[in-house]
């Protein structure tokens, strides 16, 4: 298969394609409709979310805290691809993901994927986007009913070459998405209005039989390895109170630690990121700047994406402190592995994760201090 490197020159030009919002829009689906009950441990509150009644003392895979409702024990994460552009901010739901991976959807925009083990108390989540190759791998691992809007071929080609792996694309299911019309009337793009939230992703489970609740197969594993929830270490390289990075020319990220929560708060393009559900900075127990050789396949034009086989370096925040790492993923379907700078398996501590897949080249503008 014949590649190409990213070119810096044609990503940019490409970033203003991006940023048109070029596709298929979604019909609106109406959120304030009342469904009927969805699960037998759940029940619906006044504000359209699903409430949870089932102990919440289970493993957490995403994590490794004892947090899960015990009711979805052996159930499929949900994982929502999320549009990270600036002209989209603020994004939704953020602050309530168990794990959230960034990678470059085309042109060095940025995108997430945010993963969580029960979205039933999701009031809203998005602006929902269209799907990559480098958000559909880091997550695959994990079996998790993912929503989008739109998708390309490959996508397409891998994702339904796997019997257990299926999409709710806004695209073909209209009813999962809301366009929030208010947004729109004030100035943001049609593509960056588009929304969802826990109860509609629910009432769409309780309606459709091609993507199914449970997990089968083999019993998933962590998503990392993690350490015990009582037994939190700090990275061994030193401390550090901020972290500085350029995700791409398009994009920096800063993460600060905030001592009073013990969370890395993080911001992009010089600002704070805020979740608009709660008005407030979103913030992570740890945080791991993987990098990588980011190259595109010629059929996908200006799509570029991680060579997760290749592994690279990187680098891990916890608790106030760094640790330079190496990391590697077992294939597509494959678990992620991290390792010390000697080769060492690591286990990282328990809680929320953000991840941030970046081009190699971006290697030299890490800044600790």
């Amino acid at each position: 298969m014949k590649k190409k490197k990213l070119n810096i020159y044609f990503a940019a030009a490409v970033a203003l394609l991006l940023l048109s919002g070029v596709g298929c829009a979604p019909h609106n689906a109406d959120e304030s409709s009342e469904p009927p009950e969805l699960m037998h441990n759940s029940m619906i509150d006044e504000q359209g979310t699903v409430k949870i009644n089932a102990p919440q003392d289970a493993y957490n895979l995403l994590t490794g805290e004892y947090d899960l409702a015990r009711d979805r024990v052996g159930m499929r994460p949900f994982a929502f691809d999320v549009n990270n552009f600036l002209g989209g901010w603020p994004c939704a739901g953020l602050s309530q993901a168990d794990l959230i991976v960034e990678y470059d959807a085309g042109g060095g925009i940025p995108r997430l994927m945010a993963m969580y083990s029960d979205i039933r108390d999701l009031p809203r989540v998005g602006t929902i986007r269209s799907l990559r190759m480098s958000g559909v791998i880091p997550v695959f691992q994990m079996d998790p009913i993912v929503v989008c809007v739109g998708t390309n071929i490959k996508v397409d080609d891998f994702v339904y070459g796997q019997a257990a792996f299926r999409i709710f694309d806004g695209n073909n299911t209209p009813q999962i998405i809301y366009q929030d019309e208010q947004r729109y009337q004030s100035g943001y793009e049609w593509a960056d209005s588009w929304f969802t939230s826990g109860r509609l992703i629910y009432n769409m489970l309780r309606d459709v039989s091609f993507i199914k609740p449970e997990h089968k197969g083999e019993p998933l594993e962590p998503f990392f390895s993690f350490l015990p929830p009582d037994g939190a270490v700090t990275p061994a390289d030193g401390h550090a109170g901020s972290v500085k990075v350029d995700f791409s020319y398009y994009a920096q990220l800063r993460y600060d630690y905030d001592t009073e929560s013990g969370l890395w708060m993080r911001s992009e393009y010089d600002q704070p990121q805020i979740d608009s559900n709660t008005g407030e900075q979103i913030g992570f127990d740890n945080v791991l700047l993987l990098f990588g050789e980011q190259e595109i396949l010629e059929e996908e034009g200006f799509i570029p994406c991680m060579q997760f086989e290749k592994g690279g370096e990187g680098l891990w925040l916890s608790r106030g402190g760094y640790q330079l790492i190496r990391w590697s993923k077992d294939g597509p379907t494959g678990a992620f592995l991290l390792f010390d700078q000697e080769g060492n398996p690591l286990s990282i501590n328990a809680g929320t994760s953000c991840i941030s897949l970046i081009d190699q080249i971006q290697r030299d503008t890490l800044v600790i201090s």
